[in-house]
């Protein structure tokens, strides 16, 4: 097995932190990392986050667990609201991979998308996910040689449900985290993996 050097973007996090154990317990390095980690990464700063992954380099992988976004009623979604979830959870995403693509001879970089069912306020979380699937699928055929890039989408994390939602289908965190680890690994892994 080849050991690597894997900077976690949102390791603080329940399934961050899930992933970040699974990760040591193979035997891999891993660099969590967060908005009040030391260098500090904060998806809603893309323009902060060519420093701070220049000073983590060099790595041979990077997952970025973006942030969820909030469930609203089309009637309240306005463009303001869109672009604070464009900003934080796409562009951000976009440019980590960007960045890493510069930074990387030989690795992978696995984004996170969203896969929950439908539900009503939902309709603003699935645009920047479907943006995300869109972007991998064609930024992949950009990328250096030995560069891989793909994003993991998975659906409700059942430690992160608050306890007063009724949400039927969900997957517990060391689940979708094994998903994660199978896609570093995994040279031939879809470019898109759900987990739900």
């Amino acid at each position: 097995m080849v050991i690597m050097r894997i900077v976690v973007v949102g390791a603080a996090g329940t399934l961050g932190s899930a992933l970040a154990a699974l990760l040591m317990t193979e035997g891999h390095e891993v660099v969590g990392v967060s908005r009040s980690s030391e260098p500090p990464v904060d998806l809603s700063r893309p323009e902060s986050l060519e420093d701070a992954l220049r000073a983590l380099a060099p790595f041979d992988g990077l997952v970025c667990l973006g942030p969820g976004t909030p469930l609203r009623p089309l009637a309240e979604l306005t463009p303001a609201q869109l672009q604070t979830d464009f900003a934080g959870k796409l562009f951000g995403q976009i440019e980590v991979l960007r960045v890493a693509a510069t930074l990387m001879t030989n690795g992978v970089v696995v984004l996170t998308g969203g896969a929950a069912p439908e539900l009503e306020g939902g309709s603003g979380g699935t645009a920047v996910n479907a943006a995300l699937a869109a972007f991998i699928t064609a930024a992949r055929r950009e990328l250096p040689e030995h560069v891989r890039a793909h994003v993991v989408s998975p659906g409700w994390v059942t430690e992160s449900i608050p306890p007063d939602w009724d949400i039927p289908d969900s997957t517990p965190a060391a689940v979708v985290a094994g998903a994660y680890l199978h896609t570093l690994t995994t040279p031939t892994a879809p470019t898109v993996i759900t987990v739900a």
